[in-house]
């Protein structure tokens, strides 16, 4: 019997607001599963996860523009950014790595 680990995470991001992070392991063996140590190692990844997407929104909320002048110049800067991280998993799942492929066409 295989099992999952799923681990969640709920921040507050002011005035009410809240973002929740989620990540599930699914089809871990049932030898590893009844692993106290395994399963709370892949728990304590999971959350540092969180953390570490969590600092990463907040580092970009901080470094572009959202009021309402400056939001196209914002979209524009966050599609950017958006294509070239689909670009770095494009590389990763052909089997690259990042630092030696250019990123720039």
């Amino acid at each position: 019997m295989k099992g999952t680990i799923k681990t969640d995470r709920r921040y507050m991001l002011g005035d009410y607001k809240y973002t929740t992070m989620e990540d599930s392991i699914e089809d871990v063996s049932e030898v590893l599963m009844l692993k106290p140590e395994f399963t709370s190692q892949v728990r304590f990844l999971q959350m540092v996860g969180f953390e570490i997407a969590y600092r990463k929104y907040i580092k970009l909320m901080s470094e572009y523009p959202h009021t309402m002048a400056d939001l196209g110049k914002a979209l524009s800067a966050l599609e950017d950014l958006r294509d070239a991280e689909i670009k770095k998993l494009k590389i990763i799942m052909n089997g690259k790595s990042i630092e030696d492929t250019p990123l720039k066409e």
